[in-house]
C-alpha cells in the first residue's frame, strides 16, 4: 500500500475527525472508504455511477409519440 500526504484546512480536519468517530473508524480508514466509494471500488466490486445531470433536458414522451 502506498502513502499519500495532503494538506487540509482545520475545518475539514475537524469534520473528518467527527465523522470518522461517528462511524467508529480511524480517520485514515474513513478517508480511504470515501475515496474508494467515489472511484466505485468500495467492497472490491466496481460500481457504476448513475449520472442524472441531463435528465431535465430529455423531457417526457406523450402517448402519440409512441406511434
Amino acid at each position: 500500500m502506498k502513502t499519500f500526504i495532503i494538506r487540509i484546512d482545520d475545518s475539514l480536519y475537524r469534520e473528518i475527525k467527527k465523522r470518522s468517530k461517528l462511524n467508529s473508524t480511524s480517520m485514515n480508514k474513513f478517508i480511504l472508504s470515501l475515496i474508494e466509494e467515489d472511484f466505485g471500488l468500495a467492497g472490491g466490486v466496481k460500481k457504476l455511477k448513475r449520472y442524472t445531470d441531463l435528465d431535465a433536458l430529455s423531457g417526457k414522451w406523450a402517448r402519440e409519440d409512441y406511434s
